[in-house]
């Protein structure tokens, strides 16, 4: 028979070898609090401060744990997962996102003495199967890695922000950022790295609508609207739009004045109208309008003017040199008409010339005097192309 003193041995021996095999377990129904007698929801941890210090905070892993060592740099040591639930009808258990702890290798292959924590974002539809079991439905979204480059699409961001991996109409990896705040319409600005498998990145404007429309839908792109100059190939724009390269225009060039350009103007042209080039510091023409030196000046002007019809009737053209005025008046002028025509009463030649005095130049303009050399014809020219050279 047993003494007391055995009993009682017994019975403590007993209580500590069922508290030992017990789990921890919580009330099925109310709130758990940590530091708070009242905890507000299911799950209450009370206090601020940091979690190294203070002691507050949630801890998701073992401290002081290496877990494995024997995987390559940049290679996924361990993970530690705050998940939360999904739900779908044909298979309700499941998880639908988590975030998660990714510890990798950042210091030599197969020698992770120094290990390194990532920040993976993950996400899921819900809609994956036909799967009653417990099981995860979410997939990788977004990562922060060690150096807190943030990857969208991708597990190896190579800048403060990399997406890829996200397709526009087989347009290629883009950033698309809604601009309704802004504006308070529908419009995105597309960024995209590979136009068409091009490798060609592209700014594109565009509605909203479809998340993989673009289309009828586009909207204009503005650059500096406020101010500031535009450089392309070139880091210090000087001008609204700086080139340093050759600009190609497939559909012309718009002037001030409304005219389009689509062609180049001929080396050599019978109505004056071919470009004009100066050599020696001076200005090339490449319009065939105005030349800018100081030895050599071209002039074309749409002015017109209409003789009387009496022979030695004139009319003037004033002609204002482009560019830095002449250091004197000893240049030579010569002027041929862009076109000319006459109103006649019976005359069969029509004849006038150009009159250019030394008193209608200045250094920045001449006057051209059109005068008749017919008695019975009005005179008119339209326009005219001149040119003058310094003495």
């Amino acid at each position: 028979m047993m003494s007391s003193p055995a009993k009682l041995l017994l019975v403590i021996f007993s209580v500590f070898t069922v508290g030992a095999s017990a789990q921890n377990t919580f009330p099925s129904s109310g709130n758990v609090g940590i530091g708070t007698t009242s905890p507000s929801s299911t799950l209450n941890v009370a206090g601020n401060g940091t979690i190294v210090g203070n002691s507050h905070g949630i801890i998701v892993g073992t401290i002081n744990d290496l877990i494995n060592t024997n995987v390559p740099v940049g290679g996924v040591i361990g993970t530690f997962e705050i998940g939360f639930p999904g739900w779908r009808d044909m298979e309700p258990n499941q998880i639908g996102a988590k975030i998660v702890g990714v510890r990798v290798n950042t210091w030599q292959p197969n020698n992770a003495l120094v290990q390194g924590t990532e920040l993976a974002f993950y996400t899921g539809t819900g809609a994956t199967g036909n799967n009653p079991a417990f099981h995860d439905t979410s997939s990788q979204k977004m990562l922060i890695d060690v150096n807190g480059n943030v990857g969208i699409g991708t597990t190896s961001p190579e800048a403060p922000l990399t997406v890829s991996n996200y397709q526009l109409n087989g347009l290629g990896t883009k950033v698309s950022i809604n601009t309704a705040f802004w504006t308070g319409e529908d419009v995105n600005l597309v960024i995209g790295g590979d136009l068409n498998g091009s490798s060609t990145p592209f700014l594109q404007s565009r509605s909203n609508g479809s998340a993989n429309t673009i289309g009828p839908g586009n909207y204009n792109l503005a650059l500096n609207p406020y101010g500031g100059n535009v450089g392309i190939g070139t880091v210090a724009p000087q001008f609204k739009l700086d080139v340093a390269g050759v600009i190609r225009a497939s559909g012309g060039v718009v002037f001030p004045d409304g005219s389009t350009q689509t062609t180049a103007y001929p080396a050599s042209a019978s109505d004056g109208t071919a470009p004009l080039q100066v050599v020696n510091n001076e200005t090339v023409v490449n319009n065939g309008i105005s030349a800018n030196g100081t030895g050599l000046k071209h002039m074309r002007t749409d002015d017109s003017c209409t003789t009387g019809g009496n022979i030695n009737d004139t009319c003037q053209i004033l002609i204002a040199w482009p560019g830095t005025p002449f250091a004197d008046t000893n240049y030579t002028v010569t002027c041929t008409p862009k076109a000319f025509s006459y109103s006649s009463s019976g005359a069969t030649i029509v004849s006038y010339t150009f009159l250019i005095p030394d008193s209608g130049k200045t250094q920045s303009s001449t006057t051209i005097i059109v005068q008749n050399l017919d008695s019975n014809a009005h005179i008119t020219i339209s326009g005219l192309n001149c040119i003058a050279i310094h003495d």
